[in-house]
């Protein structure tokens, strides 16, 4: 199936992805997406580099293993989706909503998330290295093992969030920061 859904050209990947929802391992790098109801879609391991994905419906989608490199997901909902090991580093996931998004052993790198939504989610091995996640929700996400070096958390909600064995280096937090131990910051570590 996946070496069928590779040989359909950049410019029906988007057509067979309308028509089946789903386009397993397809390239749709650059796509317009914007707006659409992909519920639940079968994505894994799609190209979907630079795409559009603003304000696009992803709840519950396989995303697994996918390309999303400088996607544009700003306001998407992505919850309850499946991005584990997706590559998604120098995205605009501004105001994103991703509750219940298992982001395991993804690659979130210099990325923008300020305002997502993004409690109960599984980051655990995550690359956030230079992410910003200014005034984001992350009540009781998992960051066990996750980098973080760098990145920015000023002013969101990491109430009871799990930052066991993380790399905390060089992590921005303010006094509108809720720190894990439910304490105003700056979080001390």
């Amino acid at each position: 199936m996946l070496a069928a859904m590779q040989t359909i050209a950049a410019g029906d990947a988007r057509q067979t992805l309308l028509a089946t929802n789903m386009c397993v391992g397809c390239n749709l790098a650059g796509a317009d997406l914007a707006g659409l109801n992909l519920m639940g879609a079968n994505l894994a391991g799609a190209n979907l580099a630079a795409a559009n994905l603003e304000r696009v419906t992803l709840t519950g989608a396989d995303l697994t293993r996918a390309n999303l490199n400088r996607a544009h997901l700003k306001s998407a909902n992505i919850s309850g989706a499946s991005l584990v090991q997706a590559r998604l580093s120098g995205c605009d996931m501004r105001d994103a909503l991703a509750s219940r998004t298992n982001f395991n052993l993804a690659d979130l790198s210099n990325s923008n998330l300020a305002g997502a939504k993004m409690d109960y989610s599984n980051l655990e091995g995550a690359n956030l290295t230079g992410t910003i996640l200014d005034r984001a929700d992350l009540y009781e996400a998992r960051f066990l093992f996750a980098e973080l070096v760098g990145a920015s958390l000023k002013g969101s909600d990491l109430n009871s969030a799990n930052m066991s064995e993380a790399n905390l280096e060089r992590v921005e937090t303010d006094a509108a920061t809720t720190c894990p131990d439910r304490e105003a910051g700056p979080c001390k570590w």
